[in-house]
């Protein structure tokens, strides 16, 4: 079963925004929002830096990738296109949150085997998601986090960052893709189980 996996683009606007821009913009305009990365990179319009850089975000080990305020997803052996309601900001403060209030220390070493440290960023990324629901908050309330959940998340950050890594805003961005590539999987799941 191919799984899916998302890729986030964070960083300062400066770097490589405006390639992705440029790049949105011959999306649609030349390619009605549907393209492959041959066709994208063979054109004239990039430099052989930015073509290098579009192949590297739009290679096949990804099926998702977010990029400020665009959404591409790969469907059918192509990539597509869409505007996204994804908030850049809130991604980086959330993380930014995870990143501070953990009870593990920036700069520690950390194994992409550790549950009870994956357990505790699931919870805490529940709440910043629940706090964030319409404006309502819930005192006190208690997530579900089952061992599939955990597992499949640390399997993913192995494959992403091998066994060990600094705890950083890297890993955490990176603990951030892997829990939206878990419940990507569970929406599928849910779909095929007829139950949505």
């Amino acid at each position: 079963m191919i799984t899916d996996r998302v890729s986030i683009i964070i960083g300062d606007k400066k770097s490589h925004y405006s390639l992705i821009d440029k790049a949105v913009r011959i999306i649609k305009d030349t390619y009605n929002g549907e393209f492959n990365v041959y066709d994208l990179t063979s054109l004239d319009s990039f430099s052989v830096e930015e073509k290098a850089y579009l192949k590297k975000i739009f290679s096949h080990k990804f099926t998702s990738v977010d990029a400020w305020e665009h959404c591409f997803y790969f469907q059918e052996g192509v990539w597509k296109y869409e505007e996204s309601d994804y908030n850049h900001e809130k991604a980086i403060r959330d993380i930014l949150i995870l990143l501070n209030t953990s009870t593990t220390s920036i700069g520690e070493k950390v194994y992409t085997n550790d549950y009870r440290l994956i357990e505790s960023l699931i919870r805490g990324d529940n709440q910043l998601w629940d706090d964030d629901v319409e404006g309502v908050h819930i005192e006190n309330r208690i997530y579900e986090v089952d061992f599939d959940q955990i597992e499949f998340i640390s399997r993913n950050l192995k494959s992403r960052v091998g066994d060990y890594c600094e705890f950083s805003f890297e890993f955490v961005k990176t603990f951030k893709e892997s829990f939206r590539d878990y419940c990507t999987k569970r929406i599928h799941e849910i779909i095929r189980e007829g139950k949505l």
